[in-house]
């Protein structure tokens, strides 16, 4: 005989709305900083191979 267990349409998900919306905003802007910092980097060195070169 197979019994069937009941879970709770909320399992596995985060208790309230307020605490996702608050972890996804900063992951959100950790992933903004961390291409920012990125794009920022790199042109920096193309500026410096610019001038180099110029």
């Amino acid at each position: 005989m197979a019994s069937r267990l009941s879970v709770p349409s909320s399992f596995g998900h985060s208790p309230s709305d307020a605490d996702r919306s608050s972890s996804d905003n900063l992951k959100r802007n950790a992933w903004l900083a961390l291409f920012s910092g990125s794009f920022l980097f790199w042109l920096m060195v193309v500026a410096m191979v610019w001038n180099l070169w110029n």
